[in-house]
This record gives structure tokens, C-alpha cells and sequence, in this order.
């Protein structure tokens, strides 16, 4: 409500103020009830990207979870393999030790063997010189 002095019909002022009403409309965005209602929605919108971005988190966890569990199963089938392998290479080993230990005796016994005929050998020539010699000096003349 404004309260003026306005001029009469006839274009003069007058003494006797006179009273104005007049209402200003609001703008949509000033009302309450818009205010309210883009707060909700601005809510309903920062909890859907939560509920949205939790659920991606989720599933990545799910999805993490399989590939950790795969790989542990791939782990340990490997580690068995090589628990099998490390237990055949360790008989194979034996199995060379003990091929080798037979492999020196009889190399062993191989050197042994050409010793005792190269003394037999050595031992049989002077013998052989002094029987053959004997036999050639029975047929001598004896003088």
C-alpha cells in the first residue's frame, strides 16, 4: 500500500493523499514450495549417483573377488605341478646318484682289471724271456 498525494481530475494537486494498493507477483524460483521442491530433487539426485556409484563398487568387488579366487585356484595347481615335479626331479636325482656310484665302481673295478693284466703282462714277459731262454740253452753244445 502506498500512500500519495495525487492530483485531482483538473490536473491540480490536492491536499488529501490518497491510497494505492497494488499486489507484486512473485517470480516461480522465489515461491517456497519451488525452493522445497529443487532441494528434493537435488537429493533424489545425489543419492542416485550414490546408490549408482555404490553399485558399480559392488560389482568391481564381485567381479575382483572371482579374479583373485581363479588366480588362487591357478596358483596352487601350478604349486602342485611343481610339488609333483620338484618330487620327480628329487628321484631322478637319486636315481643319477646312484647310477653314478655304480658307473665309478665299474670304472673302478675296469681300471683295477687293466692294472692287474698290465702287471700280469709285465710279470709274463721276464717269465716268458727266462723259459724260452732255458729251452734255448738246453740245445746249446755243453762245454
Amino acid at each position: 500500500m502506498i500512500d500519495s498525494i495525487n492530483p485531482d481530475f483538473d490536473g491540480v494537486w490536492g491536499t488529501v493523499p490518497a491510497t494505492i494498493l497494488f499486489s507484486v507477483k512473485l517470480y516461480f524460483y522465489e515461491y517456497l514450495w519451488f525452493k522445497i521442491l529443487v532441494a528434493l530433487l537435488l537429493g533424489a539426485l545425489i543419492y542416485g549417483i550414490i546408490a549408482w556409484r555404490s553399485k558399480q563398487i559392488l560389482q568391481r568387488n564381485n567381479e575382483l573377488e572371482q579374479l583373485v579366487q581363479q588366480c588362487t585356484k591357478n596358483f596352487n595347481e601350478a604349486n602342485t605341478k611343481l610339488e609333483t615335479q620338484n618330487i620327480s626331479l628329487e628321484q631322478t636325482l637319486t636315481d643319477l646318484k646312484s647310477t653314478q656310484a655304480q658307473l665309478i665302481q665299474s670304472e673302478k673295478m675296469a681300471s683295477l682289471g687293466e692294472l692287474s693284466a698290465g702287471i700280469a703282462h709285465e710279470i709274463q714277459n721276464p717269465l716268458n724271456f727266462v723259459n724260452n731262454f732255458s729251452d734255448s740253452a738246453s740245445t746249446w753244445p755243453k762245454s
